[in-house]
């Protein structure tokens, strides 16, 4: 059973070599135990990765962690392969021993929406959403999918 550093150490890292002065998974970590604890946008997630750094070093046994900055938060999301994520969180909890079989149990359907549109390469704006279905009674997550506005689009043709 793996555990979820070494799941979003599977997620492949888009940015260039140079310059990376954070590995992909900090930062994903960073973004979901920020955006898990209310820090929502990418100053409110440079705020979180600051206050907690020193509590972040010990619980993940790094000798330093430097706070990565607001401006980093958005590259990663807008760079982000977002489909390689939800595939890699789809099979991490799916890995998770279940107490309960999702067989004949109760599934909700949730979706999320991120607030801004992301620019592509072109320059061209696109949504981008995730959609999930969770087991209630098991308490796991079955399937997490990517939307984007280029996935409406052909559905609605």
């Amino acid at each position: 059973m793996s555990n979820l550093i070494d799941t979003l150490k599977q997620v492949p890292d888009f940015r260039k070599a140079h310059g990376r002065s954070h590995p992909l998974w900090i930062l994903l970590l960073l973004m979901i135990m920020g955006i898990l604890a209310g820090y929502q946008g990418y100053r409110p997630l440079e705020t979180f990765a600051s206050e907690y750094q020193q509590a972040l070093c010990e619980l993940l046994g790094l000798e330093s962690l430097k706070a990565p900055s607001h401006s980093t938060f958005r590259r990663v999301m807008m760079g982000l392969d977002f489909l390689a994520l939800c595939h890699q969180f789809e099979a991490w909890m799916l890995s998770k021993d279940q107490t309960h079989s999702p067989d004949n149990q109760v599934a909700a359907m949730d979706s999320k929406r991120i607030r801004q549109a992301l620019t592509d390469e072109n320059g061209k704006q696109r949504f981008v959403g995730l959609v999930s279905l969770f087991a209630v009674e098991a308490g796991i997550t079955l399937k997490l999918e990517a939307l984007t506005q280029e996935d409406t689009t052909k559905s609605v043709k």
